[in-house]
């Protein structure tokens, strides 16, 4: 009889791993077609008035983390950001690749002395993509750096 109930307990508990295993897996299955469906809606491009961008070359960024600086109520935030960075010409973006440790330092700087509600919604995105041309463009020339986009962007 102890067999029947370990077996059926065995059973029971495979089968809750499994249906959860499904649930799981198809949420994320909604998410990840929900973000390419929605991808351009998504991705914040800096571009002229006719909402219409010029090529350039661009700079990938690996992934940065860092923590932002403290609100009011003194509760600390970190941002998560991938970045790409497009430049008027070929020479602006090898300029960043050759200063990469003076690039990622303006970025920690901009991000570190930035809080959470200075960051949020759609303006936020933006004054937050002015604050980093406005830290970067000095490193290479003013103006080399036309757009900064946010591959992923999270804060918690």
């Amino acid at each position: 009889m102890n067999r029947f109930w370990a077996f059926g307990i065995i059973v029971f508990v495979v089968l809750i791993g499994a249906g959860s295993f499904f649930v799981i897996e198809e949420d994320m299955h909604e998410t990840l077609r929900f973000w390419e469906e929605n991808d351009d809606e998504y991705r914040e491009v800096s571009g002229d008035e006719d909402g219409k961008e010029e090529d350039g070359p661009t700079l990938r960024l690996n992934e940065m983390t860092t923590d932002l600086r403290s609100d009011a109520d003194g509760q600390t935030f970190y941002i998560q950001a991938v970045l790409e960075l497009r430049g008027r010409d070929a020479d602006s973006v090898q300029t960043l690749e050759d200063r990469m440790s003076e690039v990622k330092d303006q970025l920690l700087a901009v991000f570190r002395s930035s809080t959470p509600g200075e960051i949020k919604g759609e303006e936020g995105m933006d004054r937050l993509r002015e604050r980093i041309k406005d830290r970067l463009n000095p490193i290479v020339a003013p103006g080399k750096i036309e757009a900064v986009y946010f591959e992923r962007l999270i804060v918690q």
